[in-house]
Formats: structure tokens, C-alpha cells, sequence
């Protein structure tokens, strides 16, 4: 039996070393690692004025901030999550909706009606609030104002 000598054990050496450099170094890849994401939560507050605030409607629209969850306000009247389809979760755009709990006291002026949450990969929270349509007990549209503030958590 022949026993390996100095140069197949320098080439083994050299093979590994060049398998280990090839893999490290695949082209296209950026060697930094990934950014963490940031997670937010944008309060959504509808300002009814004098009027009674007793539904709401809005459409949201995120650039690249992932939607992750939704919660109701800090009223009574709309302390449930309001209304919106399960599946705009994935996407950039949610309609969201609410209507008061008939055996609640409707607020006026400026009303915190929902809080989302959202995960955004590049750390921008850019968003777009429009269509906001609100309407009295009796059913009666009027112009209602939102206000949207970021509180990113760190």
C-alpha cells in the first residue's frame, strides 16, 4: 500500500481552499448582510368636526411597508378593528371601514379609528391615505379630515 505524499496533501489543501473562496464569494451577491426591518404603527385619526362620527371609510395604499395587522381605536364606538379583506394584507392597499356600535355614544372631533401595524424591509414607511368618506347616525355624508401619525418602534 502506498502511502500519499507531500503533494497530494498540498493539492487536497489547495482544492478545499478554492472550494472555500468560490462558494464565499458567489458574483452578484452583496457580502453585507441584509438590514433588519422596521416595524411601525400608524394611528389613523378621523376628524368629524362637530359632527357625531358614526361610520368611516378610507383607502391606504404603503410603497413597500408590508401591512402585518390591524387594530380598532381607542373610542368605544370603534375600539372593534374595522372592516377590510384579509388578503390586502399582502398587498400595498387596503380599504378599511367601520361602523359604530349602535349602544355606543358617538364621538366627535378628532377620533383615533385604527392602528396599523407594519413591517418595512428598507425602513420606509411611505403611505397614501384617500377616498375618506364618513357619515352621521342618520346616515348623512360629511367632510371628516385624517390625520395619519407614524410611531416607529425601536
Amino acid at each position: 500500500m502506498k502511502t500519499p505524499g507531500l503533494l497530494s496533501y498540498a493539492l487536497a489543501a489547495l482544492a478545499a481552499v478554492l472550494l472555500a473562496l468560490l462558494l464565499a464569494a458567489r458574483p452578484g451577491q452583496d457580502p453585507t448582510p441584509p438590514k433588519a426591518p422596521t416595524f411601525a404603527t400608524l394611528d389613523v385619526l378621523v376628524d368629524a368636526g362637530d359632527h357625531q362620527l358614526a361610520a368611516w371609510q378610507l383607502d391606504v395604499t404603503l410603497a413597500t411597508a408590508l401591512l402585518v395587522g390591524i387594530e380598532g381605536g381607542t373610542d368605544a364606538a370603534f375600539r372593534d378593528a374595522p372592516r377590510y379583506d384579509p388578503a390586502a394584507l399582502q398587498g400595498g392597499r387596503v380599504v378599511l371601514a367601520a361602523l359604530a356600535d349602535a349602544q355606543q355614544q358617538l364621538p366627535n372631533g378628532r377620533v383615533l379609528v385604527a392602528r396599523l401595524h407594519v413591517m418595512a424591509p428598507d425602513g420606509a414607511v411611505d403611505h397614501t391615505v384617500r377616498g375618506v368618506v364618513a357619515a352621521s347616525a342618520d346616515g348623512q355624508r360629511f367632510t371628516a379630515d385624517v390625520e395619519v401619525r407614524l410611531h416607529e418602534n425601536k
